[in-house]
Order: structure tokens, then sequence, then C-alpha cells
């Protein structure tokens, strides 16, 4: 029989049986708690990451571009969703859209600019099938050593979606992925007065899973 202060443990103070009580209430719901944290770790960091460059071929009469980015969109969707149409505007304002913030502006066309790394953000295990630029002002091109505002009206809504049909890329669980987007300053760029427009022109270039490349069309 168990003991309290001499008396057996059915005869303790009421208010020592609730202070117990609410002790025991409290130690349950931390163990509780830091299951479903730990649970919550270990699902986040098993989710795949996606690395995304940008590059651009240059158009001709023009040295460079200075092209203003705010975010990256990724769609994400289960094998039965995804869409073979680049041109699918069903999946514009849908929910399967996971985004890169960036908010940089980035030097494109010339002869010395590289592909640019724009980051890396988590994905949800699903298909790649869609992948939008969003641009931002101001956005220029210089040419002859002259600077002018491109005209940026012609873009869709969300930003550059990519133009041309690709085949959608698996996201495999936990594992690094990477895409290059391909930005044709060379077709994209509409003579516009003094100046020139901006026209929805973007490809993915190079798609990889694990470094090894995978198939685009």
């Amino acid at each position: 029989m168990q003991v309290f202060n001499g008396r057996p443990a059915h005869q303790r103070p009421m208010n020592a049986q609730i202070r117990l009580g609410q002790w025991q209430r409290r130690l349950v719901g931390g163990i509780g708690l830091a299951l479903l944290l730990l649970a919550g770790c270990d699902s986040y960091d098993a989710r795949s990451t996606l690395e995304v460059r940008l590059t651009a071929t240059a158009a001709k009469g023009i040295d460079s571009v200075q092209l203003r980015i705010s975010q990256v969109q990724v769609h994400v969707v289960t094998e039965a969703q995804k869409s073979a149409a680049a041109g699918d505007k069903t999946i514009d304002d849908d929910g399967a859209w996971q985004t890169l913030e960036v908010n940089r502006t980035l030097t494109l066309g010339s002869a010395a600019a590289a592909s640019q790394d724009l980051g890396m953000l988590r994905l949800t295990e699903g298909w790649i099938d869609q992948v939008r630029v969003a641009v931002a002002s101001p956005t220029t091109a210089l040419a002859g050593g002259k600077t002018c505002t491109l005209v940026v009206g012609l873009l869709p809504k969300g930003g550059l979606k990519v133009s041309s049909p690709f085949r959608p890329f698996p996201v495999r669980h936990a594992l690094e992925h990477a895409i290059w987007l391909d930005l044709r300053l060379d077709q994209a760029l509409i003579k516009s007065g003094d100046c020139w427009s901006l026209g929805p022109v973007l490809e993915v270039a190079r798609f990889t899973t694990g470094g090894k490349d995978v198939s685009v069309q």
C-alpha cells in the first residue's frame, strides 16, 4: 500500500491529488508535443530540394539586360494531375505552386554572364509540370552604351512561364534536384519605340536528379 505522510494513498489530501493529476497531464502533454515536433522535423528534412538557375540566350544588338526577379514558382502536382500543355492557363491560380523568393537584379545576355543561381527551395513529392519567373520593375536593356527601360506589359499574370513543351519531372523523396531555365532574349525582345518589349519566351535547358541529367523532352 502506498503511503502519503503516514496515510494510505487513498486518504491523501485532495489538493495533493489535484496537483499530482495536473503534473501527470502536463507530462503526458509535453511528451505528445515533443513527438509531434520530432515527426514534423523528420518530414520536413526528408523533403526534396530544387536548385533553380537561370541563363539567357543573347539577343543581337543588345549588350545585356538587367532583369529584376521577385520570385520563382514551381508547380508540383500528383502524377494523375500533371499537365503536358505548356500553355495550360487552368493552373495559373490553383494551390499547387511552391514559391522561392528571389528579389534580385540579374545581368543577363552579356558574353561574361554565366548561369545565375536563383536559390533553392524544398519541394513536396510529386511532379513538376510548370515553372514561372515573376519579373519586377525596373528591368532595363543596355545597347550601344545606352540604357532603356523594357516594356513588360506583354508578360502573363504571374510572370514568365515555360513556353515550350517539356516532360514533367518527378520529384523523388529526399533527393536533390536542379533546374536550368533559359530566357531566350533573342526571341523574347521585340523592338518597341526607343527600347524593347519583353515577351514570354522561357525554356527548360536542363534538369538533374541526384546529379544525373533527366531528359527534358
